[in-house]
């Protein structure tokens, strides 16, 4: 199993010794954003609403998108997702594949709208956008993840790249028009209420709380779905190659799930037919069931596992979900009476 690279960087020394290379990535960073802050973003004739983070990794982004695209879906719009395709080996990404809704992948994201919108879209989500300035946003809504709000488990200060996980500096979220915490309910309020301050020192739009639940247990080959309750008091493994593995293997245990194993593979991995000979094997050993992600049933799912496998299904629950219904309503409304 892969190590990950990231959890080096919990050490202070090591930090410090990156420290100069931050100050330069600092540098290039803020000399790309004042270069976009006088350049006119190119726009489509449609809203584009961006779901994005500040840190590397995993801040819960997939059960955001998939939400807005549920209520877009209800309210009688055609939403498609537009992404990088980070990673994908067809032109797509495991997100892609997973999701319920149309999603258009390329590297240059103005190329997968205008496809998007040949496909009749009437709303496009920019999925991991915040960073991606060259594509109008009619709604920049930024994802922190109250685990790791900085991309570190062990500190609230932040350290940008390569000395922590900040793609930039929290500065940059004066950009955000909306803040999504995630995980709430797997911290204490004391650690939500200091994210809370940090974050409106630089910015000053409307944060929502918002937790990450559980739905259902899905059988990996097909889509019937089982009780949470299953599985409670027994042994399972999870697998997982995802940005914030905690935060799944956390959700497991308080479904009461005897974790005995978790294989944390890199974010985006390939699994290989002895990854998964090996996961199989420790579960036929332990008795055990094998729990993994939506992201990685995509590519699990090809390789047969030989053991049972369910996937965790999950959704996003947002305390104040009128405050963020109100603002893309009103983001679609203002796009409309905007000549493109």
């Amino acid at each position: 199993m892969a190590a990950r690279p990231e959890f080096l960087l919990e050490h202070a020394w090591l930090r410090c010794c990156l420290f100069p290379f931050a100050l330069l990535y600092r540098f290039i960073i803020n000399t790309r954003n004042r270069h976009f802050d006088k350049t006119t973003a190119h726009r489509v004739p449609v809203p584009i609403i961006s779901v994005g983070n500040i840190t590397t990794g995993g801040t819960g982004k997939t059960p955001v998108v998939e939400y807005i695209a549920r209520y877009l879906h209800t309210h009688n719009k055609q939403p498609a997702i537009i992404s990088r395709g980070y990673r994908g080996t067809d032109g797509s990404n495991d997100e892609a594949k997973a999701s319920a809704f149309p999603v258009f992948c390329h590297p240059e994201r103005r190329i997968a709208a205008e496809q998007a919108i040949t496909q009749d879209a009437s709303v496009l989500i920019l999925d991991d956008g915040f960073q991606h300035r060259r594509l109008h946003r009619d709604l920049n809504i930024v994802l922190i993840d109250c685990l790791q709000p900085w991309g570190l488990r062990s500190t609230l200060t932040p350290h940008i790249l390569p000395s922590g996980l900040l793609r930039e500096p929290l500065s940059s979220l004066s950009r955000a028009d909306i803040i999504l915490l995630t995980r709430c309910n797997q911290v204490s309020a004391e650690r939500t209420n200091a994210i809370c301050h940090q974050i409106t020192t630089t910015c000053t739009a409307p944060i929502l709380k918002t937790q990450h639940q559980a739905l259902h247990l899905r059988a990996l080959h097909s889509d019937t779905t089982t009780e949470l309750s299953s599985l409670a008091e027994q042994t399972v493994i999870l697998c997982s190659g995802i940005g914030n593995p905690d935060g799944f293997e956390k959700t497991c245990e308080t479904l009461a799930y005897h974790v005995h194993k978790h294989f944390r593979f890199p974010d985006h991995h390939h699994y290989t037919q002895t990854d998964i000979e090996t996961i199989c094997a420790l579960c036929t050993d332990h008795n055990a069931t094998l729990v993994t992600t939506s992201k990685d049933a995509v590519k699990l799912s090809v390789l047969q596992p030989t053991c049972t496998c369910f996937v965790l299904e999950i959704g996003i629950h947002c305390d104040t979900p009128e405050t963020l219904h109100t603002m893309i309503d009103q983001t679609l409304t203002a796009t409309q009476c905007t000549p493109t």
